[in-house]
């Protein structure tokens, strides 16, 4: 136990009477130095400190009312030294958010005659389509592709190597165990930072379904720590484990509330997804955090943007209150269910290949000894499927998966005709009705997307899961959307005169702009809305949240979806977490990370258990009356023993220290 640090004065009170002051000296002067006798001098200071309270308290010097008459500047710097650090917090949030956006929309996208935005990637393949020969243009365009993809993962994934490994994956599951008291060595450092942010922007520019929010949640956790570690000096109450805690998790709120301005619901994801009991007075902490991150990515967006009139939620959509028949709760309700299922699966897979990458002999030796042949294969196999020309035209290559989710939500039924009032416009019909069958290709689109995501999430880069797995979902809603839309062409209650209106099932809206291409004459059935509860669903299964639609709402503006969002992300819970834990809580047994799991709700039998089932029993200890001998005896029949517990005798047990 150490005493180097102890909290300001004022910060720590102590009321006691005469004899329990009395009763303290006694103790100090008596136990303390036998107890902790490898560190006189710190049981000095911490002798001193309690001592001082002591005095501070006779003397009245303990309240805070009179330290604010006394000394009111010092008062008025103990209230705004939190509301600076945390307003400095989210304000850096929300620059690195920016950065990030900027570096990835240079890599993927470029600007034509000033107006028209196009694939980056796209644009690069087809400078090569130059020759009379078929096949040679495809041979060099495929060359390109190839090219592009793979030397932006290469150079993430050197990156993160070289700079710092502990930047690889999602990091939430890092920062979930250090939450829980645990040290894990240089997973906050200054390197790690970088490596995170530059080795992120590299992936998701190359075009693998990757997302920004898990890698933001781990970087907002080390930016509180560095901050923390600034400020410690001036304020050494910042030094105390308690108050890094306390910051650590008011980093990951405005980690998420940078990603998508969603304040409310990052701070309700950033607690469901890093710890298990939450400390309510902390609560306005992670939400002042999280105001200040989504203001200011508000604020800059709309400065960079020339577009931009004003702030307005990150896809605004506008819907009449009229919106779903209560009937279309139960399809809402299947919804759920099936993404649920299938989230179950995607936690399954993922982890039975990680472990077969893991324990598969030759897998071990050719990926763990040369450490750039995985990624280089996987940029590879992930390039040739999504070439446009090839497979990726079923896959909607062209495009980066980011913009498929806007194809998803467009408030529009992609099989009708063109001519159809509901139809989508030509540029996306051409994506998606290659062989004059949506359905066909949205099925190629799920299952192919389902693995490759998989896969991607498993490279040595900063991968986040939350956007993928939003797409997916988006993916599944559309697809019986459209199945609905196709069984009742004259609404659901065959009336055509549905309460429903098409932009409605665009929940999370990404693109308010496809909402408003179609003016309908009729409120029809529309698969937009399926879509969006699909997204959300599908999320909040993998990630075993409910905040996921609290973030939908944020991102739309809207209430009008709470009852059949809710009712889908409920329902795909309770099917996934009966069938596996959560996508980053298998991860922790992945790692073999020190956590301690949750009690799961979905039994009632582990409430039964009772500690002597499962304590050790036969402990190994030292006493005060040790000899030599015992001492050796006991090191060498357990040498694989990290620390021994010191009692103070046999019989009673109290435990003294830990000897290391």
């Amino acid at each position: 136990m150490r005493f180097q640090e102890i909290p300001g004065k004022v910060a720590m009170t102590v009321g006691v009477s005469k004899d329990v002051r009395q009763e303290i000296r006694t103790t100090l002067n008596q136990n303390f130095t036998h107890i902790f006798h490898s560190a006189p001098q710190e049981v000095s200071n911490w002798k001193i400190a309690i001592q001082w309270r002591i005095r501070s308290d006779s003397k009245g010097g303990g309240d805070y009312f009179a330290t604010f008459v006394s000394q009111p500047h010092r008062a008025v710097g103990m209230l705004l030294v939190d509301w600076i650090f945390l307003a400095g917090l989210g304000v850096a949030m929300a620059v690195l958010s920016l950065i990030l956006d900027y570096g990835v929309d240079k890599l993927q996208t470029c600007t034509v005659d000033t107006c028209i935005i196009v694939n980056h990637h796209v644009t690069v393949m087809e400078n090569f389509n130059i020759t009379k020969y078929a096949t040679t243009n495809t041979l060099m365009t495929y060359a390109a592709w190839l090219i592009y993809t793979m030397v932006l993962l290469m150079l993430a994934t050197t990156i993160v190597h070289y700079l710092s490994i502990n930047a690889m994956g999602s990091g939430i599951p890092e920062v979930k165990t250090i939450l829980q008291g645990v040290h894990l060595e240089k997973h906050l450092t200054f390197r790690t930072l970088i490596s995170k942010l530059v080795g992120l922007m590299l992936a998701i520019g190359s075009g693998f379904p990757i997302g920004k929010e898990g890698p933001f949640v781990h970087m907002g956790s080390i930016v509180a720590h560095l901050m923390r570690r600034l400020v410690e000096g001036i304020k050494p109450a910042y030094a105390n484990e308690s108050r890094s805690y306390e910051l650590l998790a008011a980093g990951c709120a405005a980690g998420v509330a940078a990603t998508f301005s969603a304040p409310v619901g990052g701070v309700l994801f950033s607690i469901e997804v890093t710890t298990a009991y939450f400390a309510v007075r902390d609560y306005w902490r992670g939400f002042f955090a999280a105001a200040c991150s989504a203001a200011t990515f508000s604020l800059l967006r709309l400065w960079i943007n020339p577009f931009e009139v004003t702030v307005a939620a990150l896809f605004q959509t506008k819907f009449r209150h009229l919106s779903y028949y209560p009937e279309e709760l139960l399809i809402f309700a299947c919804i759920g269910g099936i993404c649920g299922l299938a989230g179950a699966l995607f936690i399954l897979i993922h982890r039975r290949y990680v472990l077969f990458l893991r324990r598969n002999n030759f897998m071990k030796r050719l990926f763990q000894r040369h450490w750039i042949v995985y990624p280089l294969t996987i940029s590879i196999l992930y390039s040739t499927i999504t070439y446009p020309h090839g497979l990726g035209q079923y896959l909607t290559g062209q495009i980066v998966f980011a913009r498929s989710l806007r194809d998803f939500f467009a408030n529009c039924t992609w099989h009708v005709s063109p001519l159809h009032v509901e139809a989508c416009s030509e540029f996306l019909i051409m994506r998606w009705k290659i062989h004059d069958s949506v359905f066909i290709e949205l099925g190629v689109f799920i299952v192919a997307f389902y693995f490759l995501v998989i896969v991607s999430s498993t490279l040595p880069v900063p991968a986040g899961i939350f956007m993928p797995a939003f797409v997916i979902g988006a993916a599944i809603g559309r697809f019986i959307g459209e199945l609905m839309a196709l069984g009742y062409p004259n609404g659901f209650r065959n009336d055509r005169q549905l309460l429903i209106l098409p932009g409605i099932y665009s929940v999370v809206g990404l693109s308010s702009a496809f909402s408003l291409l179609v003016k309908h004459k009729f409120n029809e059935y529309c698969p937009t809305f399926s879509t969006s509860t699909g997204a959300v669903s599908f999320c909040g299964a993998v990630t075993h949240t409910v905040s996921v639609s609290v973030i939908a709402f944020e991102l739309t503006g809207q209430l009008l979806h709470i009852l059949p969002v809710m009712i889908a992300v409920l329902l795909s819970n309770i099917v996934c977490s009966s069938l596996q834990p959560s996508f980053f809580d298998s991860i922790i047994k992945i790692k073999h990370l020190p956590y301690f799991p949750d009690i799961p709700k979905s039994t009632s039998w582990v409430h039964e258990i009772r500690v002597e089932q499962i304590m050790v029993k036969n402990v190994k200890f030292l006493t005060k009356q040790s000899t030599y001998y015992e001492l050796q005896e006991l090191l060498t029949t357990t040498h694989k023993l990290m620390a021994y517990p010191l009692v103070d005798d046999p019989c009673e047990l109290f435990i003294l220290f830990l000897e290391n």
